[in-house]
């Protein structure tokens, strides 16, 4: 583990930190809030997950309001959906979370993902979002709402840059795959796209390198192990990806045949 952060970085690496950071950026700040897909009900879980009710729909409504500037500034609103208005920064630029007061009643939120996958952006929620407005200070609304967006961004770029660092091999190719327009858009975007897909990335770099390991020990068992866990914290869409070592990885290559029937048991339990 050490080793990944050990010696310099390679030009694929370095490709892929500069691009996303640049273009992430550029996007978290120029796409309109609400304008990424199902954002809206990403920030509404968002939003009970910042007072640490992690089970979706159990906090949110008469217990948990949503703030309604939340739902007031969202592109995907208007049944017309035009150009934002150049006053909009100025609009909403001092207006805090509560400056709208809040939307009572019933609420659900469609995403009822794993909690990993928006916990960066909750815990941005919490501490520049709830945390303020509890304490009477008028933090606006757009701070924290753009902070999870870079919250989601960043947490993407530290997973696919430890795949492509871990990748034995392909490493132009899986740099090219993680900064293309559809990732980039996903990862710049408040939902739960962004540290899924990175799981993935992370799962493919790891698996082949593991694979490529002489013989597969208890450490490299464990760490496969490790792997999983992290692969069934994502969306269902990666699951297939679980069958990656098991094409790649024979009985034989394990120190002991009882390892490989393991590794089997534990998925399957996984």
């Amino acid at each position: 583990m050490q080793k990944l952060f050990k010696g310099s970085l390679s030009a694929p690496e370095v490709f892929l930190i500069v691009t996303l950071l640049v273009l992430g950026i550029i996007v978290c700040f120029m796409l309109p809030i609400g304008g990424g897909y199902d954002e809206e009900t990403h920030l509404a879980r968002i939003w009970e997950m910042s007072a640490f009710v992690f089970v979706p729909n159990q906090g949110l409504g008469r217990e948990m309001p949503l703030p309604t500037i939340f739902r007031e500034i969202s592109y995907r609103r208007e049944v017309l959906v035009r150009a934002i208005e150049p006053e909009f920064v100025s609009k909403y630029a001092e207006m805090p979370i509560d400056g709208l007061d809040f939307t009572y009643g019933r609420i659900e939120t469609r995403s009822v993902y794993s909690p990993p996958l928006l916990l960066p952006q909750a815990l941005v929620m919490r501490y520049l979002g709830r945390y303020p407005m509890q304490r009477g200070i008028k933090m606006p609304a757009l701070v924290p709402l753009y902070a999870i967006r870079l919250a989601g961004l960043f947490s993407y770029i530290l997973l696919a840059w430890l795949a492509v660092r871990m990748i034995p091999f392909g490493k132009w190719t899986l740099a090219v795959l993680a900064v293309a327009p559809t990732a980039l858009l996903q990862a710049a975007t408040i939902g739960a796209d962004a540290i899924s897909n990175g799981i993935g990335l992370l799962f493919i770099g790891g698996s082949l390198a593991l694979c490529r390991r002489e013989e597969i020990r208890w450490k490299e068992w464990g760490l496969l192990v490790l792997l999983y866990m992290l692969l069934f914290f994502a969306k269902v869409n990666l699951v297939p990806l679980a069958l990656l070592p098991f094409l790649l990885l024979s009985p034989s290559r394990f120190q002991t045949r009882w390892q490989y029937v393991l590794l089997f048991a534990a998925v399957a339990g996984l």
